[in-house]
């Protein structure tokens, strides 16, 4: 018999006995004398490899501004007004997809607009040739009016919508800007001039030259081009998708004009090469395109724009660990049991059971409880919860019920309201606001940010400077980029970026359950987010590993659990070795390279083995050992392990510790118990010393 835990091991590994209560009063403990051990630490380290979801096409919602010069000039440039048959087809494509928007700004001396809308009827007046025209090409003012309505709309957006939302911005104009006026007041061009507004002393009517201040510069190409860069800037202020402005030129040739209107070219501001390079730049400054339109030609489609779909990578934006079973307090590292949030000594004192996380059983956890008791809560009343539990379910596997989300406000699908990178429960639990993004404040006042402390495994309320610098969590990640990577349960590949992580020094507490004696149950929460777009939202995913400390003893002894690729490789290896010498032992009747399924494997148990089977010194009931094999092999002896690491990291909506944590003493259980299988086999099939039939 292989017994490769040790022996004081006895106190600790109980996990099984949970699963069936068939005969779980059967196990007894073989303890035996106890020898004097060097001191353990209670350090654990996790290993593996992390994917992200696939690149591919997202589809994302679209809010397409067009803004429109509305000059008098374009009666000569654009006679046939072909610039509506554009306009037209580039709405009809933008109506149909079902998530894009559209808003339309015109601009002359004056600026005018409507808000972003599906609805054709709104926009007439903008596809409409009759509605009137403008003797100016204000460039700097209409900017300024289109960031204006760009920033309200931004703030009046959900940051989880506006981080996924993609802003077009299309500038349409047939020349360079006017007026374009210097400083000071005896700039060239006296009050009656053309326009009349560089260095006149008149009040300007409100809604014409919305930026313009008599005898300052105005429409400067520095000053047009600060306003792109404004505009975009605004991008970043408020964590959109994405945010671009294309720009284009209308012309045509000067013969073209001169015969629908005359010798007005100049007059117009007809300057093609001026009006070309700026508004170049303009596209150049909004990470756009720049086109070139000869209306002559005739051609309809240059508004049009592909929105309906935008190739998109994932990167990893967070990983974070976090040991459910152990509490940072004023006094140090505590157990806690249950992994309710309090710890097993503070449970004792207020009177709640330090192995339910909620004890008076009424749906909010005995730590939400605790933590709102001036609010109308009581951890061991179930007659006062403050707001009566209408669902004690779990949604989005943050680890609060929908009771608990109800109360505090925070959103029902997304584990993660703030999108900060850090779930909703692992906020409550350490004193941060799960509706706000607070991780780069310091609310302890010790020089370590909030997200900072919760990624180091420190407490963000909890002055822990030196503990941070000697304990936290230390995290190694090595990004491969992009490549090829297998599918999991199904044939294929895809394109996906990866990383080696190696999380070192996440700590251990001795907890006290009474079938899981020791155990520490490590989350790491890992947040895909889109590269190429920014702001919250993404896929939000969590591993599970498991680990035995009593303060005496651990396991893995060496404190590593290794679930990188090789090694999961190498561990089936060596178990369809096991399974395989089995299966030839003589005791099943198979053809050469049949293997034995779970439900033999079931029955040689029941025939071969002994009414209770002795693994790590422990003695289990049959029903127990089928448990066991049930959640480490499927039906045809397959061990439930993922084929790549990354399979490890399941969506956290869809989380469930009885099957999606790992548990790496319960795998060497099943390995030993295959080993005394096969140690029975030959005895149990009835074959002596030579390998002849009994």
């Amino acid at each position: 018999m292989n017994t490769r835990i040790p022996a004081l091991f006895v106190l600790l590994a109980m996990a099984l006995l949970a699963v069936t209560s068939t005969g779980c009063s059967e196990a007894r403990l073989q303890q035996g004398q106890l020898e004097e051990e060097e001191e353990i630490d209670n350090l654990l380290r996790i290993t593996g490899e992390y994917c992200t979801e696939p690149s591919g096409d997202v589809t994302f919602p679209v809010k397409v501004v067009f803004v429109l010069d509305q000059s008098y000039s374009l009666q000569c440039l654009d006679s046939e007004n072909r610039r509506f048959e554009a306009l037209q087809a580039a709405v009809e494509d933008i109506r149909a997809i079902p998530n894009a928007e559209f808003a339309f700004i015109g601009f002359s001396t004056w600026v005018r607009e409507t808000g972003f809308t599906r609805d054709i009827d709104d926009i007439q007046e903008f596809l409409d040739p009759a509605q009137g025209l403008g003797n100016a090409t204000d460039y700097q003012g209409v900017l300024a009016s289109t960031g204006r309505m760009l920033e309200e709309e931004m703030r009046e957006t959900d940051p989880r919508e506006r981080a996924r939302t993609r802003y077009i911005v299309n500038f349409v104009s047939d020349g360079v800007p006017e007026p374009v006026c210097t400083a000071g007041c005896d700039s060239s061009g006296p009050p009656d001039s053309l326009y009349g507004v560089c260095n006149t002393d008149l009040d300007i009517p409100d809604g014409e030259y919305v930026e313009h201040t008599p005898c300052q510069p105005y429409n400067q190409p520095e000053q047009i081009l600060a306003r792109v860069d404004e505009l975009m800037e605004l991008g970043e202020l408020y964590d959109v998708g994405r945010l671009n402005m294309n720009t284009t030129l209308l012309f045509s040739p000067v013969h073209v004009v001169q015969q629908i209107c005359g010798d007005v070219a100049e007059e117009f501001g007809y300057e093609r090469e001026a009006a070309s390079g700026l508004l170049r730049e303009m596209a150049t400054a909004g990470e756009g395109i720049f086109q070139d339109i000869n209306l002559e030609q005739g051609d309809s489609d240059y508004l049009r724009i592909n929105v309906s779909s935008m190739p998109a990578q994932y990167g990893l934006h967070t990983m974070i660990a976090h040991n459910e079973n152990a509490v940072r307090t004023e006094e140090g590292l505590e157990p806690d049991s249950d992994g309710d949030g309090l710890s097993d000594a503070l449970e004792r004192e207020i009177g709640t059971d330090p192995f339910d996380w909620d004890t008076d059983d009424d749906g909010y956890s005995d730590f939400f409880e605790w933590q709102f008791r001036n609010e109308g809560f009581d951890p061991t009343d179930p007659e006062r919860p403050a707001l009566t539990c209408r669902d004690s379910s779990d949604l989005t596997g943050d680890g609060l019920t929908v009771c608990e989300e109800d109360y505090l406000g925070t959103d029902l699908n997304t584990p993660d309201t703030s999108g900060d990178g850090i779930p909703d429960r692992l906020k409550v639990l350490l004193g941060l606001d799960p509706l706000t993004v607070d991780g780069d404040r310091d609310d302890s006042f010790d020089g370590v940010s909030n997200f900072d402390a919760v990624r180091g495994g420190v407490h963000p309320q909890i002055s822990s400077e030196a503990a941070y610098r000697s304990e936290r969590i230390l995290y190694d990640l090595d990004d491969h980029g992009l490549g090829e990577v297998d599918r999991i349960g199904s044939s294929g590949t895809d394109e996906r970026r990866c990383y080696d992580y190696d999380i070192q020094r996440i700590q251990m507490a001795p907890t006290e359950l009474p079938r899981e004696r020791g155990r520490n149950r490590v989350k790491i929460y890992a947040h895909d987010r889109l590269t190429e777009m920014g702001g919250v939202g993404g896929i939000h995913k969590v591993a599970c590993f498991e680990a035995l400390y009593d303060g005496q003893t651990k396991y893995p002894e060496d404190g590593v659990i290794d679930v990188t690729s090789d090694n999961l490789e190498a561990r089936a290896d060596d178990f369809y070795r096991r399974l395989q010498t089995i299966s030839e032992c003589g005791y099943f009747d198979y053809d050469e390279g049949e293997l034995a399924d779970r439900s033999d494997l079931a029955d040689m148990v029941e025939e071969c083995m002994p009414p209770r089977i002795t693994l790590d010194n422990r003695l289990f009931h049959p029903d127990e050992i089928f448990a066991l094999m049930g959640r480490h092999i499927d039906s045809s002896a397959r061990l439930r392990l993922p084929e790549q690491s990354y399979g490890f990291f399941v969506p956290m909506g869809s989380f469930d510790p009885s099957s999606d944590c790992h548990r790496p003493w319960e795998r060497v259980l099943l390995e030993d118990l295959l080993d005394d299988l096969a140690e029975a086999c030959e005895s149990c099939a009835g074959i002596d010393d030579d390998g002849d039939d009994e």
